[in-house]
């Protein structure tokens, strides 16, 4: 070792400047290379041979560098008083310069101290192995909310938002999105939630016949002949100009967004339309003769996702163009957020992909976790609140349970996830996840929080975290086995000798002493008990005192073991939580049964009112069905009032369903032939052109020898009709045709 410093030397005393460090010692010194002094410390110093006598304890002066490097010991002699006070009066420590009679020396400057100190993340402890996300919601969901670590993976969405290994997490619940996936022309997917304001413009892109302009700007159809000409129709269209039909029943007015079901025929045999209308919400049929105007222009056809879901067969592969209306938004505050959404995603066409539900776990990250803030106020760009999925891109990545530093921790991860399960905004939330770009995680992050306003729970599901409301709240030690540890402080405490007479602790603190307590530390785990009361549990509490309190005495009478005093401090706050619990909980069952008896009273009067109801009911039912079935109610009112009243009651009926008949047309009588199962006259009937008037006016004779009616119970039914004594509307209706209105 003197070889090799003696060049360091050297360059020392030439240029009066301290000493390298060596290559290898760079960050830290190899301590165990050097001998150490009496004062605890190892000098870097050549062999003590004679031609170089060491510096002597007392601080005679020397002639040649000592280089030391101080190390702090646990044991050892205190630091010479010389080292003290070069320190007190800001002289170097690591260097003993040469002390010369004739000239001070100059001090050299003050060296970089060379022991770099390392810190280190404290590393958790681990209460489970490593579990993917989808195992620990399949096996600890009821222990949510608990605390994770990333033992490996990586997910990045932007260069702020990344899970990787190492980073830790609270967990508070599991959320269930219903979302639509989108893809543009390049393939950049996208996930919009069915609570989502915004607005689908679906493209009307038939496989010939339209131009790409045309797909664009939209088709106008002059009537609904004309859309139900099409080789396709279109799935939305919008009215441009009001109609109504002729008899009032059926309307539509100008920007009615309606839904194509599909083409269909009236009783007459009309055909016609089938629509929904979204702006009033109900059915309507559009006969072909409706004159009005429609258009597949999509920023007049707009419709959000769940209209798409509900009233579109098979959306798969459809296209569209996005739209925004901000004053639909859940916040108001979001319309200046918007802006920020690129112009470039709405002037996209999207390919409809289909419909999921996207399984995710809302997490804060403990790195950027505001203490002082509430849980209810969470902010994504301060607080981040995270929305890690649970799909192909997470399925590599493992974490493990990790266990809460203390109680405080405990209660306030609790009291966090308590508040955000009962006020969960989706708006604060930073979904996580690996669009390729931030720019594109920017646009996702927007059209997730664009939530329509009184549509924030539509396809959102949150998973009730369950130990938020055990009876007695579990902490994390007794939800998961703990890991075996090979430290001293992880061992198993000693058996407390039975010989010695065990010193009590009360509750106030005064020692006690006990002959009758048994060797063994009983945890109170085995108390039974009928009812949980806090007076109950109380008694337990002072009950179990003697064996909670039992400590050791191995090293006297009067000391107590630390580590069972502290378990025994641990008892008594889980007991006094328990209590405090168990007396809410009995207070919310009382006002439960308070509740209950208001509910029992209202249901007595709804049951009471129901029973006045009920002749009301049964009375209009029995008008109802006897103006439902008149020719059963006029023989019965006949036989009552005469034989003359009889004949005019009967003639009165009769003579309005001739009046019907006489309307008909030639088609309708045909679709009357068809009803009551006279089919094979339709053709000498279309031949001649009988319409109602002139079959009101046939006998037996015409019917046999100018219409072919060959059969006489088919003759007897026909001059039924014509006589009055059936109603040809009942038939065409389809009421039963042998049911007659008069007497026979």
């Amino acid at each position: 070792m003197s070889d090799r410093y003696a060049g360091v030397r050297e360059a020392y005393f030439s240029s009066n400047k301290p000493p390298p460090v060596p290559p290898k010692q760079a960050t830290e010194y190899n301590t165990s290379a050097f001998p150490q002094s009496a004062g605890g410390r190892r000098h870097f110093s050549p062999s003590s041979s004679p031609s170089h006598p060491r510096t002597q304890s007392s601080g005679s002066p020397s002639h040649y560098t000592q280089f030391s490097h101080s190390i702090p010991r646990s044991r050892g002699k205190p630091r010479p008083n010389q080292m003290r006070m070069d320190r007190a009066v800001g002289r170097s420590t690591s260097f003993s310069h040469p002390i010369s009679p004739e000239a001070p020396p100059t001090l050299p400057p003050r060296p970089v101290t060379a022991v770099q100190k390392t810190f280190k993340r404290a590393q958790p402890k681990f209460l489970t192995g490593d579990l993917s996300f989808e195992h620990l919601i399949k096996h600890y969901q009821k222990s949510f909310p608990l605390r994770v670590y990333i033992t490996n993976g990586y997910l990045g969405a932007t260069s702020r938002l990344t899970i990787s290994t190492g980073d830790m997490y609270n967990i508070h619940f599991m959320k269930s999105t219903k979302v639509m996936l989108f893809k543009d022309s390049h393939d950049t997917p996208y996930s919009i939630p069915l609570n989502s304001a915004i607005e689908f413009g679906l493209l009307y892109q038939p496989r010939q016949g339209r131009k790409p302009a045309e797909i664009e700007t939209g088709v106008v159809f002059s009537s609904v002949a004309d859309l139900l000409s099409q080789p396709e129709t279109p799935r939305v269209v919008v009215v441009l100009k009001s109609w109504q039909s002729s008899d009032g029943k059926t309307s539509v007015v100008t920007n009615e967004v309606l839904f194509v079901r599909g083409t269909q025929r009236s009783l007459f045999g009309k055909k016609g339309m089938k629509v929904f209308s979204r702006t009033t919400k109900s059915d309507k049929f559009l006969a072909e003769d409706c004159n009005t105007q429609f258009s597949t222009q999509p920023s007049l056809c707009r419709v959000h996702i769940t209209d798409i879901v509900d009233h579109i067969r098979q959306p798969k592969g459809e296209k569209c163009v996005l739209f925004l209306n901000s004053q639909v938004l859940m916040n108001r505050e979001m319309s200046s957020s918007v802006q920020t959404i690129p112009d470039d995603l709405f002037a996209k066409v999207l390919t409809i992909l289909d419909q999921v539900t996207e399984t995710s776990l809302i997490a804060s990250s403990m790195l950027h976790r505001r203490l002082e803030v509430s849980a209810e106020d969470f902010d994504p760009d301060r607080d981040v609140l995270f929305d890690i999925p649970v799909d192909e891109n997470t399925a590599e990545m493992t974490c493990a349970v990790v266990e809460m530093p203390d109680d405080s921790d405990t209660d306030r991860l609790y009291d966090d996830t308590k508040s955000l399960y009962e006020k969960f905004d989706p708006t604060k939330v930073m979904s996580i996840k690996d669009t390729g770009s931030e720019n594109s995680h920017a646009t996702q992050k927007l059209l997730y929080t664009t939530i329509r306003r009184g549509c924030e729970g539509l396809g959102v599901e949150i998973a009730r975290p369950e130990a938020l409301y055990d009876i007695i709240p579990s902490h994390m030690k007794s939800q998961f086995p703990p890991t075996p540890s090979s430290s001293a402080s992880a061992s198993p405490l000693p058996p407390l000798p039975p010989s010695v007479p065990p010193t009590l602790r009360s509750p106030t603190g005064a020692p006690e002493f006990t002959d009758n307590v048994g060797g063994e530390v009983s945890d109170g785990s085995s108390l039974e008990y009928d009812e949980v009361t806090p007076e109950s549990l109380q008694l337990s509490h002072q009950s179990q005192m003697p064996n909670l309190h039992t400590v050791s005495v191995t090293r006297g009478p009067t000391q107590i073991d630390g580590r069972l005093e502290k378990k025994v401090e641990e008892l008594q706050q889980q007991l006094r939580e328990s209590v405090a619990e168990v007396a809410c909980l009995n207070s919310r069952l009382e006002r439960s049964e308070d509740r209950a008896g208001q509910l029992e009273e209202e249901l007595g009067k709804m049951k009471s009112s129901v029973e006045k109801l009920l002749p009301q009911v049964f009375a209009l039912q029995s008008k109802m069905t006897h103006f439902a079935s008149p020719q059963r109610r006029i023989p019965a009112e006949m036989e009552e009032e005469g034989e003359g009243e009889k004949e005019s009651r009967v003639n009165d009926t009769m003579e309005e369903n001739k009046k019907f008949l006489r309307t008909l047309s030639s088609h309708e009588v045909c679709e009357l032939l068809r009803v009551m199962e006279l089919s094979q006259y339709k053709e000498a009937f279309t031949k001649e052109s009988v319409s109602g008037e002139i079959l009101a006016d046939c006998d037996n004779e015409i019917l046999q020898t100018d219409l072919g009616v060959a059969s006489r119970l088919h003759l007897l039914r026909l001059m039924k009709v014509i006589s009055g004594r059936h109603s040809a509307a009942a038939l065409i209706e389809g009421a039963d045709p042998y049911v007659t209105l008069g007497k026979k």
